[in-house]
């Protein structure tokens, strides 16, 4: 599929309830990048051929978690399960999950020339009815959730003043963006000190709230929190990393697909900021993509140039 897209489509302020909040084994908040590429592969596949898409540009609106914070933990709000024996007596069990609601924008690179827009969009939107993302049910407003299509020329001048036009249709929210390029510079500077120091070592300390005490000169301690950096950065998970060979399709017993080769990976973590989507420069600057390396064990997301 070529880089370049035909469009660029918004499909605005989609209401999601009860969206996995937990995507990682190391943190709980935000879905991971590769739910909403998923979601867009999926409406790909269900639009049958007539366009392609590609590629997720992440913004949002509302996130409330289902977490009771009465005390210093937050705990989540968890349900019992109907029981699937007859005896009432018993109880039913508990399920332990975390879910969260919210509203988000996509932005989605549309490859493949369309006669029809509005047509596409009506069934764009009808598709997204009948879909989950990451894992949460979608409440769909055919006024408020209508998707808008911009044509992306190619021309440096004209797409500068489309996406000018987009990214106010983003406000208010969040769009969120790669920021390993910090992270890999953050460790760079702990190994100075710590040359031991690894990858995950400089997730901790990015992600990590600080308290620092200070003594002023009245002889008053005074405690200060903060964060490494400047943004808002959170540790998000962007795909899997390998922790097994490829083996063979139908060697492993019990997979999803017999006829597709299979390998055992576990998650893969990097740093991601939420920025104001003013503060874009270009569509490339927010978009995620699929970026598998499987002779390197990589099935990652991240940001390329459009």
């Amino acid at each position: 599929m070529s880089s370049k897209p035909d469009y660029l489509i918004l499909i605005p302020r989609l209401r999601v309830q009860n969206a996995n909040c937990i995507s990682g084994p190391l943190s709980w908040g935000f879905p991971a990048v590769s739910s909403f590429t998923g979601f867009v592969h999926a409406l790909s596949r269900n639009m049958n051929g007539k366009a392609g898409l590609d590629g997720a540009g992440i913004i949002s609106h509302r996130f409330e978690p289902q977490v009771n914070n009465s005390s210093y933990t937050n705990t989540f709000r968890l349900y019992r399960a109907p029981v699937y024996d007859r005896d009432v007596t018993k109880p039913s069990g508990i399920i332990e999950e975390g879910r969260a609601h919210m509203t988000v924008s996509l932005v989605v690179c549309v490859y493949g020339r369309i006669e029809d827009t509005e047509a596409f969009c009506t069934e764009v939107l009808d598709c997204i009815g009948a879909m989950r993302l990451a894992g949460g049910s979608i409440f769909v407003d055919a006024e408020r959730n209508k998707p808008q299509m911009f044509h992306y020329t190619g021309v440096a001048e004209e797409d500068e003043k489309i996406f000018r036009k987009l990214r106010r249709k983003l406000l208010p929210g969040f769009a969120l963006i790669d920021r390993s390029s910090y992270l890999a510079a953050h460790l760079e500077k702990m190994r100075e000190e710590m040359p031991e120091s690894n990858a995950l070592d400089a997730l901790l300390d990015c992600s990590a709230l600080k308290h620092k005490a200070k003594t002023n000169d009245n002889g008053k301690t005074e405690w200060n929190t903060f964060r490494e950096g400047t943004g808002w950065l959170v540790p998000i998970p962007v795909g899997f990393s390998a922790i097994s060979p490829l083996y063979e399709a139908g060697k492993v017993k019990n997979v999803r697909d017999m006829e597709v080769p299979f390998r055992f990976v576990e998650s893969a973590y990097s740093l991601g900021e939420w920025i104001n989507p003013l503060k874009l420069d270009d569509v490339s600057d927010f978009i995620w993509f699929h970026k598998a390396e499987p002779e390197k064990g990589y099935y990652l997301c991240g940001h390329k140039k459009i």
